[in-house]
């Protein structure tokens, strides 16, 4: 049981990322803020839902034990939603989500001198994998100015066509970003506090982190006036996707183990790269960004798993 629903997570944590990348294209107003707004507000009010009808209204932990899951929320799913969603923008849904994957190698860096965490020989081999996959997704960057047509290149590798390394930064930092927020939340479920419950008061500080930046920025508030219905029910959508992952996820790990659960999780790029060539209705023509894709997802479970 906790393994199907470690799947539903995956799937849905792709569909997310593919929600956001056709509501990106619906709109030429449409920014990644705006997506990450309203993705994020989806998400907390079914949260929130889902929490009061399976334990009722919580009584409230004193302050100090919300603060980790305030912080924790303030960078994921806050700054790490916003960084991820221009990733999505800049280098495709395929590649953004593959990279973002690797979150579990900084999430291990920062837990050996906070958390006292040990690096075993199979965190060592799943951080190797995810560093060799990313150096891998670079060198398989078209160059510009290259003499390979459109045609020629697969459905995962046109996504790169025209990017920069500075656009592969942006997924790098939402990893960055996430694996952080990752021990923060360790931390914060030391205490008291619940997963779900911790979650989901993350989920508000997030929202209360991106509504400022969207009221302050002018391309968010226009969007907000010229959004089309498509686009923005395809961010609604992926605000029902990710709520459900999360949730799919907290059951999963309730029945089953963490070392089962969350390598599954982590699969989800998989799903992404598998729904842009169906959606290309192509094959896989670059077996090589194919390994550097599933070399991130293995090297992410097994950091999880060692």
């Amino acid at each position: 049981m906790s393994v199907t629903l470690a799947l539903v997570s995956s799937v849905c944590f792709g569909l997310q990322t593919l929600f956001v990348r056709h509501g990106l294209s619906r709109d030429e107003e449409s920014t990644p803020l705006a997506a990450a707004v309203l993705t994020l507000a989806t998400s907390s009010v079914l949260l929130t839902v889902v929490l009061a009808v399976q334990r009722g209204v919580p009584t409230l932990p004193a302050v100090a034990l919300l603060l980790p899951f305030v912080v924790a929320g303030v960078l994921d799913p806050g700054i790490s939603r916003l960084l991820y969603f221009e990733g999505i923008d800049r280098v495709g849904p395929s590649v953004a989500a593959a990279v973002t994957a690797g979150s579990p190698v900084v999430a291990t860096f920062v837990a050996v001198p906070f958390l006292g965490e040990r690096v075993t020989p199979l965190k060592a081999v799943g951080v190797g994998l995810v560093v060799v996959g990313v150096a891998t997704i670079q060198l398989r960057r078209p160059p510009s100015g290259g003499s390979e047509s459109a045609g020629e290149l697969d459905a995962v590798r046109r996504e790169l066509v025209g990017t920069s390394p500075r656009d592969l930064s942006f997924p790098l930092a939402a990893a960055a970003t996430i694996g952080v927020s990752f021990v923060v939340v360790k931390f914060g479920l030391n205490g008291p506090v619940g997963t779900l419950f911790g979650t989901t008061v993350a989920q508000f500080a997030a929202i209360a982190t991106l509504i400022p930046l969207a009221l302050w920025s002018e391309p968010a508030r226009d969007y907000a006036r010229t959004a089309s219905r498509e686009g923005a029910a395809s961010f609604l959508l992926g605000g029902v996707a990710v709520a459900t992952a999360w949730y799919a996820m907290f059951l999963a790990l309730d029945a089953g183990s963490v070392v089962t659960v969350l390598p599954v999780v982590s699969t989800y790029p998989l799903v992404v790269v598998a729904a842009s060539y169906a959606l290309a209705r192509e094959r896989p023509k670059s077996p090589v960004l194919l390994a550097a894709v599933l070399g991130i997802v293995v090297g992410a479970a097994a950091v999880q798993i060692g």
